[in-house]
C-alpha cells in the first residue's frame, strides 16, 4: 500500500500538476490532501483536479477564511482593506460547487486503509487548523521554522510530546508551515509533506511525500519535483 501526501497547494496549478505526473510514476492507492489546497492563482481549477482524483481531504485555514467570508462571518476588515484584497479576488473566482464542497470537508479525518494502521491527517494540529505544530526534537526542522520567521508571527505553537498526547492512531500528518519534516518517536511517526504550491524551507521545487506500508508500518519517502517557474509567474500576472 502507498499513499501519497500533499499540503499546501495554495492554488499553483503548474506545481500541483508536476507534482500529480510524478505521484502517477509512484503506483500509489490513493493520493492525501491536508489542507490549503486553494489560494492565487489557479484556485478552481485546483480544486476541480483534486475533487476529480477521489482524494482524502481536509479543510485548511485558507478554506475556512474562505468559508467565512461566504457565510458572513469574515471581519469588517476582510470586505475593505487592501491586506484583504487577495481573499475577495480569490472567492470571485470560485463557483458554489467549489464553495460547498470545501464547505463538506472536515478539518481533520482519520483514514484506513484495509489492512494498514490507521493515519489521522490534520492542517496545523490536532487542536487548531491554524496552530503550528513544531519538529522540536529535529534541530535542522527548528533552524528552517526559525529561518523563516515561523515562530515570531505569533501563531500558537505546540510541541511534538503535547500532539502526540492528544490522539491514539500510530500516524499523524499535517502541513500549514511549507517545511517538510519527519519524526519517529515511540513507534508513532510524524509526518509533514512540506508545501507542494509555496515551500519556504530554501528549494524552489514541489514538495510531497509518499507513505509505503511495509513490514507492519508506515515509512515516509520526501520527494521535490521541479515545475515551470514560468508558468506560475505568468499566471500571478
Amino acid at each position: 500500500m502507498r499513499l501519497a501526501v500533499l499540503a499546501d497547494v495554495h492554488g499553483n496549478l503548474p506545481a500541483l500538476e508536476a507534482v500529480l505526473a510524478d505521484v502517477e510514476q509512484q503506483n500509489v492507492d490513493g493520493i492525501i490532501v491536508a489542507g490549503d489546497f486553494v489560494d492565487r492563482p489557479q484556485p478552481l481549477e485546483t480544486v476541480r483536479i483534486l475533487r476529480a482524483l477521489g482524494c482524502w481531504m481536509i479543510r485548511g485555514n485558507r478554506e475556512n477564511y474562505l468559508l467565512a467570508y461566504d457565510r458572513g462571518d469574515a471581519p469588517e476588515l476582510w470586505h475593505v482593506s487592501t491586506q484583504w484584497a487577495g481573499l475577495r479576488w480569490l472567492y470571485r473566482q470560485l463557483d458554489r460547487e467549489a464553495l460547498d464542497f470545501m464547505a463538506s470537508l472536515p478539518e481533520q479525518r482519520v483514514i484506513t486503509a484495509d489492512g494498514t494502521a490507521p493515519i489521522r491527517v490534520v492542517h496545523g494540529s490536532p487542536k487548531s487548523v491554524t496552530e503550528l505544530l513544531l519538529p522540536d526534537r529535529d534541530p535542522v526542522a527548528m533552524a528552517q521554522y526559525e529561518q523563516a520567521g515561523l515562530l515570531g508571527l505569533g501563531y500558537s505553537q505546540l510541541s511534538l510530546d503535547a500532539a502526540l498526547a492528544g490522539f491514539d492512531e500510530p500516524v499523524l500528518v499535517c502541513g500549514h508551515s511549507h517545511i517538510r519534516w519527519s519524526q519517529e518517536q515511540d513507534g508513532r511517526l510524524v509526518l509533514n509533506p512540506g508545501s507542494v504550491g509555496a515551500p519556504i524551507n530554501g528549494d524552489v521545487r514541489a514538495q510531497y511525500a509518499v507513505l509505503t506500508w511495509r513490514r507492519g508500518q508506515w515509512q515516509a519517502e520526501h520527494r521535490a519535483i521541479p515545475y515551470s517557474l514560468d508558468r506560475i509567474r505568468a499566471a500571478y500576472r
